[in-house]
């Protein structure tokens, strides 16, 4: 059985016909059942939680495969026992057939305004990705990962160039009477630490390739996403990986 997770570009679900997801094609490549379990809009919090999830309760697959989105969405708990999807541009409770849905535009609003911070949430993404991968290899199971959507600053990590990221650690100087570090080097070499515990060698084009970047020749709908060739070749591109 084959384990899939991310956002839409694993959920493929504009797609007119799902038997040309890529995920669906793998699936009949390797002649193994599909558990998908990605969905629009969601976040890496979301994707390590439901994969954990599902592993802890199910049989063991014998492949997972994840797309990681971009770092600046969440997910955010509601009263009414729902997930909320955070993303810059919108909020979606996870099962919008309820018909009694909260309105989450307020919510969105002082998501963005009050909580969010690039570099914890940065920092939150590598360690979902790190603790993904600790426990996948713990349990024995192969796997792949990939950025889908955003490269997630592995290049400017790596290379020690990401002070805009570094400063956004210390927004709160902007509120105190205390001096902004003269230095951002404490904080670069934290994220450079995270990610040299990522196993490198389960990533499909490390470490500065996504699906998007790498097959944005490729047709798109309205909405941005790939249609038949562009997850022909993101099926193509896993099993050579494989």
């Amino acid at each position: 059985m084959i384990l899939v997770n991310g956002c839409s570009f694993t959920q493929c679900w504009d797609l007119e016909n799902q038997e040309q997801s890529w995920p669906n094609i793998v699936s009949k490549e390797l002649s193994q059942p599909l558990v998908n379990l990605a969905i629009g809009g969601g976040s890496n919090s979301r994707i390590a939680r439901t994969t954990q999830e599902w592993l802890y309760t199910n049989r063991k697959p014998d492949l997972v495969i994840i797309g990681w989105t971009s770092f600046v969405r969440n997910e955010l708990p509601s009263y009414n026992g729902q997930y909320i999807r955070m993303t810059p541009h919108s909020s979606l409770i996870e099962d919008k057939s309820l018909h009694h849905n909260p309105d989450t535009n307020l919510l969105h609003e002082i998501y963005y305004r009050c909580c969010h911070n690039d570099f914890l949430s940065l920092k939150d993404t590598l360690r979902h990705m790190i603790t993904m991968d600790k426990l996948l290899t713990s349990m024995d199971i192969p796997y792949i990962f990939f950025n889908a959507l955003h490269d997630n600053h592995f290049p400017a990590i790596i290379s020690g160039k990401i002070d805009e990221i570094s400063k956004s650690a210390f927004e709160y100087y902007a509120h105190e009477p205390v001096q902004f570090p003269e230095s951002l080097q404490i904080t670069t070499l934290y994220l450079q630490s995270l990610i040299n515990s990522l196993n490198h060698d389960s990533w499909l084009w490390w470490p500065d390739g996504t699906y998007c970047k790498n097959f944005n020749f490729c047709a798109r709908d309205s909405s941005g996403h790939f249609l038949e060739q562009g997850n022909l070749l993101m099926a193509k591109t896993l099993l050579e990986f494989l």
